[in-house]
């Protein structure tokens, strides 16, 4: 069976293989075959407490951003919806004026 080396398998059956063929191998071709096949450890400590605070913090800030910028924008749209039922309605009583009346005669021009 092929395995891709990129694949977890790979990299364990290649460690197994490394420990036996320690047994056999001088050291410096170990360390030249581990050094080339081997996948890259972690450079980040495995305790991370110490971010944890700072995380909770940074998360805190975001969730207040996003509240301040919804009450925001439901400001907006309020001030929005306020202004477009004011101009609305001012538009209606102003061409209340013009509308004719069933009385009103349409006017001629004289020659």
């Amino acid at each position: 069976m092929f395995l891709n080396p990129s694949s977890k398998a790979f990299r364990i059956n290649f460690r197994k293989s490394l420990k036996a063929k320690s047994l056999f191998c001088s050291k410096d071709v170990l360390s030249n075959a581990s050094l080339e096949k081997e996948a890259p450890k972690e450079t980040l400590p495995h305790n991370l407490s110490f971010i944890k605070p700072f995380q909770k913090l940074r998360n805190y800030h975001n969730t207040n951003k996003m509240r301040s910028f919804a009450a925001a924008m439901k400001f907006k749209n309020l001030i929005r919806n306020i202004w477009l039922w004011s101009f609305l309605h001012l538009m209606k009583f102003l061409a209340s004026f013009s509308e004719a009346h069933p009385n009103d005669k349409p006017l001629r021009f004289v020659d």
